[in-house]
């Protein structure tokens, strides 16, 4: 079995993959984005020769080196079967002290239903050298959850929620937060969202926390498992705060305790891993309702 590496424009060749999948409406293909540094130091030889074996099963095997952290894996045949191969075979080559679940390592795409996502992304709308910041590998690397036993805010914290408080429901650009620790799906969804709205994208709770307090955003799209602890205890948080905020879960779970802890927590949407813009578009559609539907409330007031 031959499989066939991209390292020359590999983020053209991957762009020209998507938009004939899509075109093609092949719904077998599937797509992993693998994040380098969790990885031990290897050539890209020495990698294609270690996940060979995850692939021996499909056909039309591709590897994409689009930058020194990013590499893409497509493939012909049995999408999640594969994933859960790759996947077992990525976490058996991490750094050491990166443990899981804290490091995110492999995320697994639909490249038909996200086909619109990935070409914005990959098209690269923005550029990391115009101001992303990507998560210090030291973020990656911790050695466990630790669930923060406070949020704490300071005067000057407060001070600033409370202005922006104010502007919240005036705001004709609306402003979201996206709490997510995964760089590829965090950058992913800034892209989709970035040309509408204000964004601000972070990797952890502390930094979601803080985010919070400073922007008192309109939406917060809250990943679950985080690498400082549970996105459950941010929302729970935030609604503690703000019971008019509106917090969307985006996760890869939908057991019945993550859901029954969002609906506790009186969160406004749940939405499963991999999402599609409709998805996220949804979720925004229903915010500006109740939005809408307040406002017209207290007019009559």
């Amino acid at each position: 079995m031959l499989i066939e590496t991209v390292e020359s424009n590999a983020k053209a060749a991957l762009l020209a993959l998507v938009k004939e999948i899509n075109n093609q409406h092949a719904a077998a293909w599937g797509l992993v984005t693998i994040h380098r540094p969790c990885l031990k130091n290897m050539t890209n030889d020495e990698l294609v020769l270690a996940l060979k074996p995850a692939l021996q099963e499909v056909t039309r095997q591709k590897i994409f080196f689009v930058d020194a952290e990013t590499i893409y894996v497509t493939w012909f045949g049995m999408p999640r079967k594969t994933h859960q191969k790759l996947s077992a075979t990525c976490h058996s080559l991490l750094r050491p002290g990166i443990i899981e679940p804290s490091a995110p390592v492999i995320a697994y795409l639909d490249p038909l239903a996200m086909g619109d996502e990935l070409s914005v992304l990959l098209k690269g709308a923005t550029s990391n050298s115009e101001g992303e910041q990507k998560m210090p590998f030291a973020d990656l690397a911790r050695e466990v959850w630790r669930e923060k036993s406070a949020f704490t805010m300071t005067a000057k914290q407060a001070d600033r929620y409370n202005k922006m408080l104010a502007q919240k429901t005036m705001r004709t650009r609306l402003t979201i937060l996206i709490v997510e620790d995964q760089y590829f799906l965090r950058n992913l969804l800034s892209e989709v969202l970035l040309t509408d709205y204000e964004i601000d994208a972070v990797p952890g709770i502390q930094e979601g926390w803080d985010h919070y307090l400073e922007k008192a955003p309109n939406i917060v799209f809250l990943d679950i498992q985080l690498p400082d602890g549970s996105g459950h205890a941010l929302a729970k948080k935030i609604k503690e705060l703000d019971p008019s905020s509106y917090i969307v879960m985006v996760t890869v779970s939908n057991q019945l305790d993550d859901v029954e802890l969002a609906k506790q927590n009186h969160v406004d949407g749940f939405v499963l891993k991999p999402f599609n813009k409709k998805r996220i578009s949804d979720c925004i559609d229903h915010y500006l309702a109740m939005r809408n539907q307040s406002a017209k409330k207290r007019s009559l007031v």
